[in-house]
């Protein structure tokens, strides 16, 4: 049951147990931006669209294999360039490129957590600032009526009251354009049985 105020409950302590994940995530501690490490100075984002133009791809599902043979090839040591001849890659650059992708596969994994779990908390959070701002709108509308004077505190909270109503209706008219037509009414069968 929600609070008479219509705000969202506050997380239960760490040590109720509850199978409502959005309570008890409203609760968990937010890392700290300044905690998160930025990429290195050197490093230059390169356009996605040029990335997918010159580096050479595996697909997911394939991954696993090419780690086991890149692995395989690591392990053969002196040996590769006896087995492939002198233009095959040495066991040490074979091991330099795995040894790469495993430090970036564990990286980007414990980032996107990270970032799920953010996007999530950030999720709640604007889920409860909309219902913060709604029930004071409310009570600032109900108000307004018999004290004009409340605009000149409350302008801020106004103009959002106004264009969120207006994403509002817009996403209902999306959703309204959107759905499928209603099927075609039957006409009712005609009683084509013999007269009496």
């Amino acid at each position: 049951m929600k609070p008479s105020h219509g705000l969202p409950r506050q997380a239960p302590p760490v040590t109720a147990v509850t199978d409502d994940s959005i309570t008890v995530n409203r609760g968990v501690e937010v890392v700290p931006a300044s905690a998160i490490p930025a990429p290195p100075p050197r490093f230059r984002a390169t356009d996605p669209r040029t990335r997918q133009r010159r580096l050479r791809h595996i697909s997911d599902e394939h991954l696993a294999e090419a780690r086991e043979a890149a692995s395989e090839l690591a392990a053969r040591g002196p040996a590769l360039k006896e087995d492939l001849g002198r233009n095959a890659p040495t066991s040490a650059e074979s091991a330099t490129i795995l040894a790469r992708f495993d430090e970036t596969r564990a990286a980007v994994a414990r980032a996107q957590a990270l970032l799920g779990y953010l996007m999530e908390l950030e999720d709640i959070a604007v889920s409860d600032m909309a219902t913060l701002l709604d029930h004071a709108n409310a009570l600032f509308e109900a108000n307004a009526v018999h004290d004009p004077a409340l605009a000149t505190h409350f302008a801020r909270l106004a103009r959002y009251a106004s264009l969120h109503g207006r994403d509002v209706a817009d996403g209902i008219a999306r959703s309204r354009d959107a759905a499928p037509p209603p099927p075609p009414a039957t006409a009712p069968a005609n009683d084509t049985g013999p007269a009496e």
